[in-house]
């Protein structure tokens, strides 16, 4: 792992489980339609667990994608950008209760959308599958308030929020 990450975007979820594993589907299209700028390091991280804590220590902001499970209706885009509210709402997913001091990077957001669907299974639920586009212009934009900007990849214009999914 480097040290000195300016910019990590980190998706986490379980992809076994159907709609939780959304953070590796959206960096999975960011990838394909967004190059990141130097500095940005995108991670597909998988399960998420105290493991992933040494990369908050490195890096300077972090956007954390996944599953948010909070009081909304599922496929509802969630930006919380508070550090507190951050860890508050993933201590669980990330095993902060177990995690001591760890250094918190300077920005923390956490940036997804509310499942509707985790029972076992591969396939992403309809609300989130639609999202989904709208959540990587989340990213994309999240990235350029902090200075990074990303670029469309040559014959790839980014997919406009809402429309159909890719198969």
């Amino acid at each position: 792992m480097a040290s000195g990450i300016p910019l990590l975007v980190l998706g986490v979820g379980n992809p076994l489980r159907r709609d939780d594993g959304l953070g590796s589907a959206a960096l999975a299209l960011l990838t394909r339609r967004w190059r990141a700028p130097e500095g940005v390091h995108v991670v597909d991280a998988g399960m998420p667990g105290p493991r992933l804590l040494p990369w908050f220590a490195r890096a300077g902001a972090v956007v954390l994608v996944d599953a948010v499970y909070i009081d909304e209706p599922p496929g509802t885009l969630a930006r919380i950008g508070s550090t507190g509210e951050v860890l508050y709402t993933e201590a669980d997913r990330l095993g902060l209760q177990d995690a001591g001091d760890v250094r918190m990077p300077a920005h923390l957001a956490l940036l997804g959308i509310v499942p509707e669907e985790t029972g076992p299974g591969l396939l992403r639920s309809r609300c989130v599958e639609l999202a989904l586009p709208a959540l990587v212009d989340l990213i994309v934009a999240e990235a350029a308030a902090l200075g990074f900007r990303f670029a469309p990849l040559p014959g790839k214009a980014p997919v406009q929020a809402f429309s159909q999914p890719e198969r």
